[in-house]
């Protein structure tokens, strides 16, 4: 070591003795003093100097230099020595390596974000950055993001729109704005892919300037905000999907919150159900008096801490069928609300919603279910299902002495049968009027069949029953229905001991009253037969004098049969009653000028059965039902209303057919005249065998009408 200069001094520490004349060996530590003889002996060879950049080590402390080794040569060409120049460079190289650790670590950062990064120079905006985040947002390749293109170039194939679905033009892209515009910009836009998976972008690009304010770059943050909007989307979606079902539900919704009670939310039809809107000045305690909420048709105000809206706003759901609400206009709805309240994620009620629906049709349509279930139709009394019910219910010893009352109306069916069942209805509602009027406020009058009635009294003695029963009695014979009187059958017992079995009681009404009903109802019957007879006659004088005259003819062809005067009699009653089924035939059919009708004729035609079916039900006219039922029948089998033929027909039917034919030919009709008795003759004569029984009509015309022509 030759010489120093003061530099040299700082940068190895020390001072010029302890150097000059001492070996490297000896003065640097052994790593460094080899590098420094190793790059003297390449200078010794070299003419060009040497640049080296060391991390040393010294005495003085640990260094960078940079240092130049030069051979030096004398004016003889021959080598004198070795130079060397060092600069300090740590600060430098400290600073270099903070800047490195710095870049690693915003590389790092840069590469683990989320968020997409880009950078692209000015001025030619070739995109010189790009993130893993930003090639996966963008939807490119490391290799495409490296051919450092203009990014203006990208907006084309990335098919880069506005959130109205418009092309962004190139220089409006947000990076774009920055590079050249030097605007920091903020904007959202959509990514069309070609795998059909749009992405929606948020884009926040920024300039990068020096420090005299000139743009050098510029830089974008890209966030993709896919799920965000689609999670917004779908939001928007349920909300506008709530706001439709809001508007077209057929129910009314209305919704509090849950602290005090203050209104949120009424759909329309909430509205028109509660006759107003949302009243902002109701809250938890006033809810039942702004909305004047009853409980039930009462003037009472529903309790606010029994309604379902303040329940749910303790978490409780409810359902109720009972409020009354009180319009402005002073209208009243019933309406049936269910109340739920609604949670939070922590299961605490945030608000409280109700629903509600006008049952006030409803309600009043099951009342009047209800009232039919336990009623009778015709009537308004009890039913059977309600007397049975009520009877179970008062069998108690408290309610002994415990009476009932069974009724029967005598002839119903038969009165049915001969005026029609409208005439029934009458003669029945006649009956409970009658009964009702005899029997107490708190006595159960129901009626319990067709023909039936039957009446509870509680805590009513044998005394007492037998005075309402003889009043029943006594106001059904004062009552009639046109030319029916009014007959009813009564029995009756008395539950006196509750070891008694209460079916035993009703069955011991009911055979009483069965007993009299077989009394009465003959001789009731009887006076009905008379009675619908005198009811046809005064409907049609032909039809009196026609019957009469058939019964006159029956009578005389028996006699000429050799009937006993028992047979003969009667076969004079069949004659009389033969057309009785034409009660039920329109009045105006019966005395009708003209032909009939198809209708009418089938009219006609049902007579017999319903003569049938009015004599089958007394017993003294019963064995003269079939012979009724028969009188149309034919012998050759063409007849109605069975085509019976020959001997099944009844020999008093078919005497009863040639006598009635007979006085039909030979009587006047407005729309024919009468045949005389040999045309008569003559076609009976020829309907012998076919129509008529041939040794009837051969009694008939040989016997009945010579015998009369000849006395």
């Amino acid at each position: 070591m030759i010489s120093y200069n003061r530099k040299a001094l700082e940068n190895l520490g020390g001072k010029l003795e302890d150097y000059v004349g001492k070996s490297v060996g000896v003065l640097f530590p052994k790593r460094e003093a080899e590098v420094f003889l190793e790059r003297i002996e390449k200078a010794v060879s070299c003419e060009h100097p040497h640049e080296y950049e060391d991390f040393f080590v010294f005495s003085s402390g640990s260094k960078w230099l940079t240092s130049t080794f030069t051979r030096i040569m004398n004016s003889n060409g021959e080598l004198a020595g070795v130079q060397v120049a060092s600069v300090d460079i740590t600060e430098r190289k400290m600073a270099e390596e903070a800047l490195m650790e710095s870049e690693a670590i915003l590389k790092a950062a840069f590469e683990n974000s989320q968020a997409g990064i880009a950078i692209a120079d000015v001025p030619d905006g070739r995109l010189r950055y790009v993130n893993k985040a930003g090639l996966r947002i963008i939807n490119i390749s490391e290799e495409e993001s490296a051919k450092n293109t203009d990014i203006r170039n990208y907006v084309d194939s990335l098919r880069i729109l506005h959130m109205d679905g418009t092309p962004f033009r190139k220089e409006e892209i947000p990076l774009a704005r920055a590079v050249f515009r030097g605007e920091a910009v903020s904007e959202e836009f959509v990514i069309r892919r070609d795998d059909g998976e749009d992405r929606y972008v948020f884009a926040n690009a920024v300039p990068i300037k020096d420090s005299n304010g000139n743009v050098k770059a510029g830089m974008v943050l890209l966030l993709d905000i896919t799920e965000k909007r689609q999670a917004e989307n779908r939001i928007r979606k349920q909300n506008e999907l709530f706001t439709s079902l809001l508007k077209t539900l057929p129910v009314g919704v209305f919704m509090v919150d849950g602290e005090g009670g203050g209104p949120l939310v009424a759909n329309d039809m909430a509205k028109a159900l509660l006759g107003r809107g949302i009243m902002h000045e109701a809250n938890e305690d006033t809810l039942a008096e702004v909305y004047r909420a009853f409980k039930g048709d009462t003037k009472k105000r529903y309790p606010s801490n029994e309604m379902p809206i303040v329940l749910g706003m303790k978490g409780i759901d409810s359902h109720i069928d009972d409020m009354v609400v009180e319009r402005p206009d002073g209208s009243r709805v019933l309406l049936e609300v269910f109340g739920t309240s609604v949670k939070d994620e922590n299961n605490r009620p945030w608000a409280s919603l109700v629903t509600f629906i006008n049952i006030t049709e409803r309600k009043k349509t099951e009342n009047e279910l209800l009232f039919l279930s336990y009623h009778d139709q015709l009537t308004g009394f009890y039913n059977r299902r309600y007397f049975e019910d009520r009877l179970r219910n008062l069998d108690k010893e408290a309610n002994l002495p415990l009476s009932i009352i069974i009724c029967d109306i005598n002839g119903l069916k038969l009165v049915n049968d001969s005026f029609g069942h409208d005439f029934g209805d009458r003669l029945i509602k006649r009956a409970a009027e009658t009964i009702r009027e005899a029997c107490r406020a708190d006595d159960i009058v129901s009626r319990i069949g067709g023909d039936e009635f039957a009446v509870i009294l509680p805590n009513t003695d044998v005394e007492i029953l037998l005075s309402i029963v003889n009043k029943i009695k006594s106001l059904a014979q004062k009552q009639k229905v046109e030319n029916i009187d009014l007959s009813l059958s009564c029995g009756y017992d008395t539950k006196k001991s509750a070891k008694q079995s209460i079916g035993e009681v009703m069955a011991n009404a009911e055979n009483h009253m069965y007993r009299h009903k077989l009394y009465e109802h003959s001789s009731m019957r009887s006076k009905t037969i008379d009675i619908i007879m005198k009811t046809l006659f005064e409907k049609s004088t032909r039809e009196s004098q026609h019957s009469n005259r058939v019964s006159t003819l029956c009578k005389a062809i028996a006699k000429k049969m050799d009937f006993d005067k028992d047979d003969v009699n009667k076969i004079g009653i069949a004659g009389l009653v033969h057309d009785i089924g034409k009660i039920g035939i329109d009045e105006k059919t019966l005395n009708k000028p003209g032909r009939l009708d198809a209708d009418e004729r089938e009219q006609i035609n049902r007579h017999p059965e319903i003569g049938w079916r009015i004599l089958s039900s007394v017993n003294e006219f019963s064995d003269l039902a079939q012979c009724i039922l028969a009188h149309h029948e034919r012998w050759d089998g063409n007849g109605y209303p069975n085509g019976l033929r020959g001997e099944q027909i009844p020999l008093e039917a078919r005497i009863i057919s040639i006598a009635d034919s007979y006085d039909a030919m030979t009587s006047q009709r407005s729309y024919k005249a009468g045949r005389t008795q040999e045309e008569a003759v003559k076609e009976l004569m020829r309907c012998a065998g076919t129509q008529f029984d041939p040794k009837i009509v051969e009694v008939f015309v040989n016997q009945v009408l010579i015998g009369n022509l000849q006395e």
